[in-house]
């Protein structure tokens, strides 16, 4: 069920241990059963003579918290491997300060930190070595007789580490024990994933595939029932079902998960098997159990929410279920922090707010401060979904102790990771709505949404133009609903930017807006800007209005000759009360 595929094709014509690094990088970790998004590591060693180069071997090794499937040459360290090693003379190097030593190791300033696991990539005398996330090597250790199990499968050939936070002490005794077993060609790493080593690029690839096949082969054959988490407990929801009960939730949720005063984005997961996870009778329960992988707890932490769907009383019944569910999530957390903190710590702001909402008979949904946060967080509890399913199906899931889950959720290393820093601008973690309509100033459209995504926002635009392609922040979408689109894509709604409102009329999109920042908790802003053939409002004019309604400090007025061609520019805030939707119509 979790198989990976085996991708491998000539190699990069590219002779640079480098290039063959990057390549062997991007071809894991274009299977995400194989590499979580922003998962694993990867390095390579050399001798090098390079013109400009130090002499000796050194190591190109992925930086800390980059993404496999997009390396690039910029996202490696190189460090002098002599250097690296030398650290097993430091019994004293503690977890805390290795990071400043690895960065020491450094050919040359500037470069990105190492990943966490540097030290025994160092220590190992093998070229290459990876370090990845397997879903199906996950899902075998996770089972009651997952080690019984790898040693039918692997025998000699793995070697099996129950779970523990990466130290430098680690490393030391796991290169040893890699060293004193010529014949193991793997590490299954309990609850976490896996390690692998060979002596050329191919090589190193085709044993991270090996021992996904086999592990994936090995939980089939160990199945003691169906992989459906107990078959559905809920009939599977109509798509018009599920649309509509997001509209009526997310503008709430993302209120509810802004409490600590960073707006979020929230992401419904449009995969068809979170829907049958969320309908199924174990999946939403076991997965209460804690994450696959423990790169996760930063990300989703240690559970979702699992709040109750479909039969509720209409949008304000759907609403108050899914707010009792996130208290109660919240209270658990607090609960969960006064168990395993230190005497005396305080609980820091936000850290109680939910990244994944399970809500039953409907779907998942992620949250973030920016909308590739959010992803993170969906893919990541996609990941322990599918691990769950397949350790089930072998007999049961099982995940970190509550104390280990804690303390590497508060793990600095962890908690530091770039992949975890949101998207900076004046206009982070707000959504914009651009209605350009057919009135004159719809040309401005394309640069307006580069502009706006150069600052941080999350953009829909009412209608398909020669624009930005979608992705990440920007969707397009037709013009009969743009605020719904903006729920189902973002979660909810900040910013109306109306470019045509003499075309268009804006009373019916000012209250469904209205009607969302209501429910978000917060005020917002609409900007209804036309021109008139004579003098049109240029960009500079279109995005300082933008800029102002972003801070707030609008005023309404407008600039009308009856039948002039002049420039007539409404702004209108705080659509959030009936005053503003009043003022405007």
């Amino acid at each position: 069920m979790l198989e990976a595929s085996d991708r491998w094709h000539s190699g990069t014509q590219d002779s640079r241990p480098e290039a063959q690094l990057i390549d062997r990088a991007r071809l894991l970790a274009s299977d995400t059963l194989v590499v979580n998004p922003g998962g694993g590591n990867f390095s390579v060693k050399a001798p090098t003579s390079r013109p400009g180069s130090p002499s000796g071997e050194v190591m190109w090794i992925s930086g800390w918290g980059c993404d496999g499937a997009t390396l690039r040459q910029e996202d490696l360290a190189c460090l002098r491997v002599a250097d690296v090693r030398a650290a097993r003379d430091q019994p004293a190097l503690a977890t805390g300060s290795m990071m400043n030593y690895l960065v020491g190791c450094a050919t040359s300033d500037g470069q990105p930190r190492p990943a966490i696991e540097t030290l025994l990539h160092g220590y190992l005398v093998h070229a290459h070595v990876d370090h990845t996330h397997p879903e199906a090597v996950i899902a075998l250790t996770a089972t009651p007789r997952g080690r019984e199990l790898a040693a039918e499968v692997f025998g000699d050939e793995a070697i099996w580490l129950d779970y523990v936070q990466f130290s430098p002490a680690l490393a030391v005794d796991l290169a040893a024990e890699i060293a004193a077993r010529p014949a193991a060609r793997y590490v299954l790493l309990a609850n976490h994933g896996l390690l692998t080593w060979a002596d050329s690029s191919e090589q190193a690839y085709q044993n991270t595939i090996e021992a996904t096949i086999r592990a994936g082969r090995a939980l089939d054959a160990a199945a003691v029932r169906p992989a459906d988490l107990g078959g559905l407990a809920c009939p599977l929801p109509s798509p018009d079902l599920v649309e509509n009960y997001f509209t009526d939730v997310l503008p709430a949720l993302r209120g509810w998960l802004s409490a600590d005063g960073r707006a979020k984005i929230l992401r419904i997961d449009p995969d068809p098997s979170a829907t049958a996870f969320a309908c199924s009778a174990r999946g939403p329960w076991l997965s209460m159990l804690g994450p696959a992988c423990p790169d996760s707890l930063v990300k989703m932490k240690r559970t979702p929410v699992i709040a109750p769907g479909v039969p509720a009383d209409g949008p304000d019944g759907r609403r108050a279920a899914v707010a009792s569910a996130v208290e109660s999530f919240r209270d658990d957390y607090r609960r969960y922090w006064r168990r395993h903190a230190p005497s005396g710590s305080r609980l820091p702001v936000g850290a109680d707010l939910p990244r994944v909402v399970v809500i039953r008979g409907i779907g998942v949904v992620s949250a973030g401060e920016d909308e590739r946060i959010a992803w993170l967080a969906e893919a990541h509890f996609r990941q322990t979904r599918h691990v769950v399913e397949a350790a089930d199906a072998a007999g049961g899931y099982g995940s970190l102790s509550e104390r280990q889950a804690f303390a590497d959720e508060y793990w600095p290393l962890m908690r530091e990771k770039p992949q975890l820093r949101e998207t900076p601008g004046r206009l982070a973690g707000r959504i914009v709505l651009v209605r350009p309509g057919a009135g004159e100033l719809a040309p401005l459209v394309p640069e307006l949404a580069r502009i706006l995504l150069s600052e941080g926002a999350h953009v829909v635009v009412a209608g398909p133009l020669d624009a930005p392609a979608p992705g990440l922040r920007l969707r397009y979408d037709a013009l009969h609903a743009p605020v719904r689109a903006c729920v189902l894509a973002f979660g909810g709604l900040d910013i109306v930017v109306d470019l045509d409102p003499v075309h268009h009329p804006a009373a019916r999109l000012a209250a469904q807006a209205a009607d969302v920042l209501r429910q978000q908790g917060w005020p917002g802003c609409y900007l209804a800007i036309s021109g008139g053939s004579a003098a049109r409002p240029g960009m500079a004019e279109v995005l300082g209005a933008v800029r102002r309604a972003a801070r707030g400090w609008l005023a309404a007025h407008s600039v009308t000759t009856p039948g002039s061609a002049e420039a007539v520019a409404h702004y209108v805030a705080a659509l959030s009360s009936p005053a503003g939707q009043e003022r405007y119509a």
